[in-house]
């Protein structure tokens, strides 16, 4: 059996920054991970910290001796207490690799940046999969010059293809927005075919609000679309809510892959859930997986979208993996994936990503709580993928769609 080549790299300790308003490396993917010429589909993720209501928060990934930024991966934000780090990129390694780093830092030398399980995913797309059959990728880059939203859904990458028909096809879509008007919300989301403005099918939509006009919000979705054999599009796509001093659009990719080329994946989704606001409990669905028909590494997903209808609220998500949570974190023990809402109308999604060695019974879960009455979920979605490649048997799949 061929497996997709993957880098993981995930720091558990609790990592702090002070004294200064630079950047501060936290944790290195080395060279030595990388191979010369070859192409990663990469994730990274972070819980952010600052205990401020008037500083921002830094964090990216870079790349080099002397760090330079990956376009897109670079998050600044306005906290009062923690949120999530998101990135995707596709990354080709230099003919000399280099390290990549994930680095934080604060607006103020006189408080404190913490990141806490810092995480770092990357597959290798050129050995085993094909570009453009079996896995595609398209990204708009604004960051030299900024495309002001408009209050109608407006398409930034694409892409347009034939699949083999009955396949399931895993879309995750990033984006990151220049917040210009404090007091305007900016969305996000992905459409599937139709139009920009009359699409036949779109995933979750984050709804989110700046908290000052230096920040650049991030969202990262994802979903899964079992497509037919004719031509399809996939896109995503920002708008703001309203017209006004419009927000900016920054950054924003889409990768698109076949989880059939995989030898097992299994997804499940749920409309909506009303948590504890107490303890962790199961968001997945009603019963843990058990799924697992051959052993071995698999990479998992996890999101849930928060909802408010008050001012404030926190809500946390965690992978459990036969009873433990995975990766386990240090100021955070169980890697709760934390998004912070500031305003009645945020709707923003909840990432969580692992990986992990499944046995044949292994017992996955999806977990979350809330910190307010008001705060709940919707759009649940759980996956995982082995990352043992489909040989001549058919692949293995095991799709539950809840609620």
């Amino acid at each position: 059996m061929v497996a997709i080549e993957k880098i993981v790299k995930i720091e558990t300790d609790i990592k702090t920054h002070s004294g200064d308003t630079l950047y501060a490396t936290e944790m290195t993917i080395d060279s030595s991970e990388f191979v010369a010429n070859a192409t990663y589909i990469c994730w990274a993720f972070s819980q952010l910290h600052l205990a401020s209501t008037s500083h921002e928060a830094y964090a990216r990934i870079a790349e080099g001796a002397t760090p330079t930024l990956i376009p897109g991966a670079e998050f600044i934000t306005e906290l009062g207490s923690g949120t999530r780090y998101l990135a995707q990129f596709l990354y080709t390694a230099p003919s000399t690799p280099v390290d990549l780093v994930y680095q934080h830092k604060s607006s103020d030398s006189g408080r404190e940046v913490r990141s806490d399980s810092i995480t770092f995913i990357a597959w290798r797309l050129d050995v085993a999969l094909v570009e453009n059959t079996d896995w595609f990728f398209a990204e708009d880059d604004d960051t030299g010059g900024l495309t002001a939203l408009t209050s109608t859904w407006v398409d930034f990458p694409s892409v347009t293809f034939t699949p083999s028909a009955g396949d399931d096809w895993l879309v995750i879509g990033y984006g990151n927005c220049a917040i210009d008007n404090i007091g305007l919300s900016s969305e996000f989301r992905f459409r599937r075919d139709g139009t920009a403005t009359s699409p036949t099918e779109t995933g979750p939509i984050d709804h989110f609000e700046g908290e000052d006009a230096v920040d650049q919000l991030h969202s990262m979705i994802f979903d899964v679309f079992n497509l037919d054999g004719s031509e399809h599009t996939l896109a995503q796509q920002m708008r703001d809510a309203s017209s006004g001093t419009q927000n900016n659009h920054l950054f924003s990719n889409i990768f698109v892959v076949n989880l059939e080329k995989f030898e097992e994946h299994g997804f499940s989704e749920s409309g909506s859930h009303n948590p504890s606001t107490a303890a962790l409990e199961e968001l997945a669905g009603p019963a843990p997986f058990t799924p697992i028909t051959n052993p071995g590494l698999f990479t998992i997903f996890g999101f849930a979208q928060t909802v408010t209808d008050t001012a404030a609220g926190v809500g946390l998500i965690a992978i459990s993996v036969d009873g433990t949570y995975s990766p386990l974190g240090s100021e955070n023990p169980a890697n709760l994936h934390e998004t912070d809402l500031h305003d009645g109308n945020d709707e923003k999604g909840t990432w969580a990503m692992t990986s992990e060695s499944l046995g044949a019974s292994a017992d996955l879960d999806l977990d979350g709580k809330v910190d307010d009455a008001g705060v709940s979920w919707q759009d649940i979605k759980f996956l995982y993928i082995s990352d043992e490649l489909a040989g001549g048997a058919a692949p293995r799949r095991r799709i539950l769609h809840i609620g």
